[in-house]
């Protein structure tokens, strides 16, 4: 599951963010909270179903985040989706980003395909969204993420670069990662694209328009 992924990974992550905030100088200062608090995010979305669920306290600490929300929501259907929210407001080297691609490779999953596409909320806002299938020896997942940043969307290191370079007014990140079964498919399956339709529309309502927008991170 991914909210046991490896301590190593992690790290690893860590050191890249880190050394790329110390290399460019572009420390930002007295980023202010989401509001409002992201933890307010409802137990129920649509017919969906959610449960808290606690985080090692050792991933939690290595988020670099203020807070996390970690639920497992349950649909009409039966299908589970696992949902993992961050918010970070520190961006020194206690503030950790720990990108998905570098976790689950470190984890020891192999991924089997990936594809950024723009998905619509049912409250008119669109967002691109990563979707990916990996494989760890009979086991499938599929996973979709995407970072709040102001209004921009991030996915990697590259894109924080791009976003609000060298300035101190940076908005705070809220992470956004869900998870669930794939099974023996070779897609991804439709309701994990329902569920994130739903948790876009509420970040999106909430988030949008908390910090300058720069250029919405390309797609690939």
């Amino acid at each position: 599951m991914l909210l046991r992924l490896s301590l190593a990974a992690v790290s690893l992550a860590a050191l890249h963010l880190t050394a790329w905030i110390t290399w460019s100088g572009a420390l930002p200062h007295d980023v202010p909270l989401p509001n409002p608090d992201m933890r307010s995010l409802p137990r129920q979305l649509g017919e969906w179903i959610g449960e808290d669920k606690e985080l090692d306290p050792r991933i939690a600490k290595a988020t670099g985040g203020e807070y996390t929300v970690n639920r497992q929501y349950r649909g009409p259907d039966g299908n589970i989706v696992s949902l993992h929210l961050v918010v970070i407001t520190n961006y020194s080297e206690e503030g950790v980003h720990h990108f998905p691609q570098y976790c689950l490779r470190g984890a020891g999953y192999e991924q089997q395909s990936v594809k950024r596409r723009p998905i619509q909320t049912a409250n008119g806002y669109e967002i691109p969204v990563s979707f990916s299938l990996w494989n760890r020896k009979d086991e499938t997942s599929a996973v979709a993420y995407w970072y709040h940043f102001g209004d921009d969307t991030l996915f990697d290191i590259n894109d924080f670069r791009r976003a609000h370079w060298g300035s101190d007014d940076w908005p705070p990140c809220v992470k956004i990662l869900l998870q669930t079964p794939a099974g023996f498919s070779t897609e991804i399956p439709s309701h994990l694209e329902d569920f994130a339709k739903l948790v876009a529309g509420w970040t999106c309502e909430n988030l949008r328009g908390q910090g300058a927008g720069g250029p919405q991170a390309n797609d690939q």
